[in-house]
């Protein structure tokens, strides 16, 4: 009788207990999923503001000549912004978020590097990224990009000049296990709660069903 009302008693509550568990996971996951897509989506359009403002003007690409080889430069308005890193590294700095510049499917500036430190400009953008960001012009959020052999939460969005013309993209960006990170600590206390509250709630049925054991053993000896 014991065995069978422990097991009729804190089934349950274990079940209910990893179902509330799971669920929370789950759904404070996407939660956070959720406000990490807001954060990119802010800090791109606060990028494109910060760049309009620092460098007026349409993007083009203007062809020099260095050594009498043909060259190419990425000018915004009159400045030459090709080699302009302080500004994406001062992004990331305080957004701790990776910032990409693309002049059409081409990376111009980028604060991700590759394992040997270099910065991974020249490189171009996956197939998918062309097809639904750049040539339709709408902006995405992706929870899964390889960039470099690296998972990424990324926002993509493009960029025009003033006659409407998509000129680029605009990549903001954090490590998938970064974001991981976060949510484990955001989660373990969730699931530490839950945990101890079932481990309280199931010494409290052992002694309650230890106390109707002994009162049940007690009518029997007294009926007998």
């Amino acid at each position: 009788i014991y065995y069978s009302m422990q097991a009729i008693s804190i089934l349950p509550l274990l079940l209910f207990g990893l179902i509330i568990i799971f669920s929370s996971t789950f759904f404070f996951s996407r939660a956070i999923h959720k406000e990490v897509a807001t954060e990119m989506e802010i800090s791109v359009e606060l990028c494109i503001s910060l760049l309009d403002s620092v460098y007026p003007g349409d993007y083009q690409l203007k062809e020099h000549t260095v050594q009498g080889k043909t060259a190419y430069s990425l000018f915004k308005g009159d400045a030459d912004i090709t080699t302009e890193y302080a500004l994406v590294d001062n992004i990331k700095s305080k957004t701790d978020m990776d910032v990409t510049l693309f002049y059409k499917d081409t990376r111009i500036l980028t604060t991700i590097r590759s394992w040997d430190g270099l910065r991974l400009v020249g490189t171009g953008a996956p197939e998918a990224i062309i097809s639904e960001v750049l040539e339709p012009g709408e902006p995405q959020f992706y929870d899964n990009v390889i960039i470099n052999q690296t998972p990424y939460f990324a926002y993509y969005t493009p960029l025009t000049n003033r006659d409407g013309s998509v000129v680029g993209m605009l990549f903001i960006g954090k490590p998938t296990e970064s974001v991981n990170k976060m949510i484990q600590s955001s989660v373990l206390p969730i699931i530490a709660i839950g945990v101890i509250s079932l481990i309280i709630t199931a010494w409290f049925s052992f002694r309650y069903a230890k106390q109707i054991v002994s009162t049940l053993q007690k009518l029997k000896e007294f009926f007998a």
